[in-house]
């Protein structure tokens, strides 16, 4: 396993220390950004610490206020345990996604509570039309395995199945969310082909998501009030993200090049965010965004380097201010152009996340072991974030 050092400040390369045996004369350099060696596991390990960053209190769009207050976090894998929304942007098909908890864990018992509610509801208010949410009957556990996983979220594109989870995208005003002036437009459910807001949730299509376009997932959880969930931007459908030290998101999808120029022009990425940015002002800066509250980049394609998908972790940890912290793997995955690939990443309590290929042949079933998502891991490298 090779491993490495290095961190990003103010944008600038100032330290790389390679560990192990591996070889830096191998690497290239794209708009001062390195590329080193193609990995199948990328391992972020030493999140932890203590901070603050500048959580919004209040947005007020008659006067384009927008005040915020330091949150305090400490811990493993902090903040990266809070809620986080889930980010995707063409070119991109999105064949298949889960999340998956301990079983018996907390966030486990919440999603066995809703779906047997939404289950004895459907079941004494039958309605006309399609049923886009199909739910399969939850398992009550009486003691978890350590291992045991437990699916609370899925969606299947060749079956339109969506359970646990909502699609959004930054459409506010055309069917539910807002417009204003000084923030824009606030995020909105998502018609099926993301060509709109929506004024209910829809499931997503089997489609390829074009260049410069973008969709999120949510869990179906609604927020109840800040304490819940944080500030939110009044009239939007705001619905919980997905905590938790413990956690799992399962991938399967395509980055096909669309031949797209401009601005994110054939740049695809799925990436991770505290769900308290888009609930906010994802692209401005009324958000926690630039005091570090958490961004990770998972599967990301940057400009000019097309071939190569990247991980990056965005956070104050090791850093002298705000989003500077963090730093970026110089390792890569290979981008799945003409076919799709299956990928996990995995959030321990340890402090680290692993960002993966999965073999073709794993099934992402209602349950899980934990053992199956981490074996073989044979070529893999490890980015220690600073202290």
């Amino acid at each position: 396993m090779r491993q490495f050092v290095h961190f990003l400040s103010i944008g600038l390369l100032a330290l790389t220390t390679h560990l192990g045996s591996a070889a830096a004369s191998g690497c290239q350099t794209i708009n001062s950004i390195q590329y080193c060696n193609a990995a199948d596991a990328i391992t972020y390990d030493n999140i932890q610490g203590s901070g603050t960053y500048q959580d919004v209190a209040s947005m007020d769009p008659s006067t384009c206020a927008c005040n915020k207050a330091p949150k305090a976090y400490s811990g493993v894998l902090s903040p990266l345990d809070e809620q986080l929304s889930l980010h995707f942007r063409g070119p991109i098909s999105l064949k298949q996604f889960g999340v998956y908890y301990p079983s018996g864990s907390a966030q486990a018992k919440r999603y066995v509570k809703r779906t047997s509610h939404f289950m004895r509801h459907h079941q004494h208010h039958r309605r006309g039309g399609v049923n886009t949410e199909k739910l399969e009957p939850p398992t009550k556990h009486r003691k978890a395995a350590s291992n045991s996983l437990q699916r609370t979220a899925y969606y299947d594109s060749s079956s339109q199945t969506a359970q646990g989870l909502v699609f959004m995208n930054h459409m506010g005003g055309q069917g539910s969310g807002v417009f204003d002036h000084c923030w824009g437009n606030s995020i909105s459910y998502m018609n099926s082909q993301n060509t709109g807001g929506c004024a209910k949730p829809e499931v997503l299509a089997d489609i390829t998501l074009p260049s410069n376009t973008e969709f999120i997932v949510f869990s179906d959880e609604k927020c109840n009030g800040f304490d819940d969930c944080g500030y939110y931007r009044p009239n939007v459908p705001a619905y919980r993200g997905f905590d938790g030290k413990n956690k799992v998101f399962v991938f399967e999808f395509q980055m096909p090049a669309d031949g797209a120029g401009g601005f994110n022009g054939n740049m695809p990425a799925i990436w991770a965010l505290n769900a308290k940015i888009p609930r906010t002002n994802q692209y401005g800066d009324c958000s926690c965004w630039g005091s570090g509250c958490g961004e990770l980049d998972m599967f990301e394609v940057l400009q000019d380097a097309t071939d190569f998908v990247t991980t990056h972790y965005h956070a104050a940890q090791g850093g002298i201010g705000g989003k500077y912290g963090g730093g970026g793997s110089t390792d890569y995955f290979k981008r799945p152009f003409d076919k799709c690939v299956k990928a996990a990443a995995i959030f321990d309590d340890a402090g680290s996340v692993t960002i993966k290929i999965l073999p073709d042949n794993i099934e992402f079933s209602p349950s899980l072991d934990l053992s199956t998502l981490t074996a073989g891991d044979n070529n893999a490298s490890v980015f220690h974030v600073p202290s």
